[in-house]
């Protein structure tokens, strides 16, 4: 009965991962205006993840099981949490800081605790239980996608957009503006790093599955996936996906290159078929051209040349845990609400809240993952690989609290017995 708690706890996180939910603590506000960045907010798939690591936790304590919990990997993670905790008082918002931290503490407490209980944790249940949901999101993505515009679902999809409507994601070019599909999530580039991490865990199923049936709805769930990626028109997630799979090939390139080359087609036929339709926003997309283009490459840059001039001048001195924005508002003030965004790098946000010692301790953590996994080695390589690939050029799996709880969750799937128990 434990056992299946732990399951269902960790299956029904998994489940309300993709939405939304929440209750709004405090509203963001700067400049007179909305700003995501700097609400404190309480999501459903916290208070599921909750239960999970209660139950985990109380299994743990009453089997003594704490006793055998010492290692070189959790004591990384300990580590790395003790950083983070001690990055809270270098915040002007203790209250921002420590919502923050809350999540980050949570999330650790997941990887933890899925690693300690991965033979007993019946991960099938709980990674159908995402894809499920995860196609449900990508369902909604191409909706919004078709009709051009994303209608308000309350609790559980952001507000209202229309590709008219100024500080939307779009692409825009002389015939006009094109809304990208956002899903279940806030921005198009969370909704594509998803359906690029979904893709890889059905990749993964195919690959070993068996039963026929099973594999006609594999290959339909990958092409839904697939839709719901390029509809994204997310640049950092279509890489993501593409290095993950090279990843995967060149580690298992004798046992799964036939398939390897079947996903590769498929990919490129979807592709094809898609993009013949919105060839011109590809070009403008791919090639950065464009007046929204061209605004949002300079706020990158200069978002990059801020942080990276404060990390060489005040290298032992974090700006503190969240407070990126209020670190950015102090350096240019007076301009909108919306303008203010952490820099797109999660590795450059990470060292500059809370030290570069934080950012080396996250590192290890992936190596360490990918080097104790070595007979799943390709799973847990292609996964991170996505991950780090995302990190690189955004910052929400950082920055918000779905992005940490995200990242973990998935780092929790590389480490754990997913691969083996997937088939």
């Amino acid at each position: 009965m434990k056992r299946d708690w732990l399951s269902i706890g960790l299956a029904v996180f998994a489940f309300f991962l993709p939405w939304q939910v929440k209750f709004i603590l405090r509203n963001g506000v700067i400049n007179g205006g909305q700003n995501n960045f700097l609400e404190i907010a309480i999501y459903g798939y916290f208070l599921a993840l909750v239960v999970f690591v209660f139950f985990a936790s109380y299994q743990m304590v009453l089997k003594k099981y704490w006793l055998k919990s010492f290692s070189r990997f959790n004591l990384v993670l300990f580590l790395l949490i003790l950083s983070l905790f001690l990055a809270i008082f270098f915040s002007p918002d203790y209250g921002l800081a420590s919502s923050h931290f809350l999540y980050f503490f949570a999330g650790i407490a997941l990887l933890f605790l899925s690693r300690f209980f991965k033979k007993e944790i019946r991960w099938e249940l709980v990674l159908n239980t995402f894809l499920i949901s995860c196609a449900l999101s990508a369902i909604l993505g191409i909706f919004q996608f078709s009709i051009q515009q994303v209608p308000e679902i309350k609790y559980f999809v952001a507000h209202h957009q229309v590709s008219e409507m100024a500080g939307e994601s779009v692409l825009e070019n002389m015939n006009g503006r094109l809304l990208r599909a956002y899903g279940s999530f806030d921005h198009p580039n969370i909704f594509g790093g998803v359906m690029a991490i979904a893709l890889l865990l059905v990749i993964n199923r195919i690959f070993k599955v068996k039963n026929q049936k099973e594999w006609q709805v594999l290959i339909i769930a990958f092409i839904l996936f697939f839709l719901a990626l390029l509809m994204s028109f997310s640049r950092a997630a279509w890489l993501a996906f593409g290095l993950a799979l090279v990843v995967r090939l060149l580690i298992n390139r004798r046992q799964e290159l036939f398939k390897m080359l079947m996903i590769f087609g498929l990919s490129a036929a979807i592709s094809l078929v898609f993009f013949s339709s919105y060839s011109g926003w590809l070009m403008a997309r791919v090639s950065a051209s464009g007046r929204l283009e061209n605004i949002s490459l300079q706020e990158r840059w200069t978002g990059i040349k801020i942080v990276t001039e404060q990390i060489i001048h005040n290298p032992l001195q974090p700006v503190g845990l969240g407070s990126s924005i209020i670190f950015l508002e102090k350096k240019m003030p007076n301009l909108s609400a919306w303008v203010y965004q952490p820099v797109h790098n999660a590795w450059l946000l990470l060292t500059l809240e809370t030290g570069f010692w934080s950012a080396i301790l996250f590192l290890a953590i992936l190596v360490l993952i990918i080097l104790k996994n070595k007979k799943k080695q390709a799973f847990a390589a292609s996964l991170i690989s996505a991950l780090f690939i995302v990190s690189l050029f955004d910052h929400w799996l950082i920055s918000l609290p779905f992005g940490i709880l995200f990242c973990f969750f998935v780092l929790s799937i590389s480490s754990g017995e997913a691969e083996e128990t997937m088939v």
